[in-house]
């Protein structure tokens, strides 16, 4: 039987044809100059902490989203080691182009504003953008939060969950001319992104009785190949139980969201 060749249609080539490079469309993107810094204590980094910061980096164009581990908490004593967290961390997002972890906080050991202040001259020129919270707003106008506005050029802001009846949540409504306001006096930027929210926390990593669907597969083989940070984590999900003021708090903790879903859409940007 003779062998026939014959010519791929156009049709057919891009059936075949791989889809492009992510790596290579980000490296050829102009740089915008922004930089964003998502601080916390990761104890321990789970998927939502992964998924806000790769949404801020592909919604929001920044050049980099840094995770930055705090490395000696003014009120938290009971946290993991600081180096199993930033390798977590790491783990948790490797995957991901243009988001890195950053240990700045141990050559810092002081106050946000000190670190933010080390993170501009590691990259002159570089616009902050704080990733947090909504409740950034009940202490961002504190002392220590109006040093940390000197440094940034606005907040990219994940709307928590709030507790209601039963299981049910809810957010916090958006005060739209409180926000105004704040952006005016203070010469920042404030982007709200929310969609449907996966509800991660630490605290509830820590006292689900299942806390592997929380974390990315290599956090929670990190994990779970260290007993001893188990045990640690264990002892302080008892400690929390045994004391009602850290359980009202870490019923306070349960609530918070601070992850984005897969499909986010930019909802407010003043």
């Amino acid at each position: 039987v003779p062998q026939v060749a014959i010519a791929p249609s156009p049709a057919m080539h891009a059936l075949v044809s791989p889809p492009p490079r992510r790596d290579i469309i980000n490296a050829q993107s102009e740089p915008t100059g922004m930089l964003g810094v998502f601080g916390g204590s990761f104890n321990p980094v789970h998927l939502g902490h992964a998924l806000l910061a790769v949404a801020t980096r592909e919604t929001l164009k920044c050049d980099e989203v840094l995770l930055v581990p705090v490395f000696k908490h003014a009120v938290k004593k009971d946290l993991l080691p600081f180096e199993d967290r930033v390798r977590m961390c790491e783990l948790a997002v490797e995957a991901f182009n243009g988001v890195r972890v950053s240990r700045i906080e141990e050559q810092t050991q002081q106050s946000n504003s000190v670190m933010l202040r080390a993170l501009k001259r590691e990259h002159p020129g570089s616009k902050l953008l704080w990733i947090c919270g909504d409740d950034v707003f009940d202490w961002i106008e504190n002392p220590l939060g109006m040093e940390m506005l000197k440094e940034l050029s606005g907040f990219v802001v994940q709307r928590r969950l709030h507790r209601a009846e039963g299981d049910s949540f809810f957010k916090q409504p958006i005060d739209d001319a409180y926000i105004a306001a704040f952006c005016a006096k203070h010469q920042v930027e404030v982007t709200f992104m929310a969609g449907e929210l996966p509800h991660f926390s630490s605290t509830l990593v820590r006292s689900a009785e299942s806390w592997r669907p929380f974390l990315p597969a290599q956090v929670a083989h990190y994990l779970s190949e260290r007993p001893c940070l188990l045990r640690q984590l264990g002892c302080n999900k008892r400690a929390r139980s045994a004391s009602p003021s850290r359980e009202r708090a870490s019923r306070v903790e349960d609530i918070v969201a601070w992850s984005v879903a897969r499909a986010v859409e930019l909802v407010h940007v003043l």
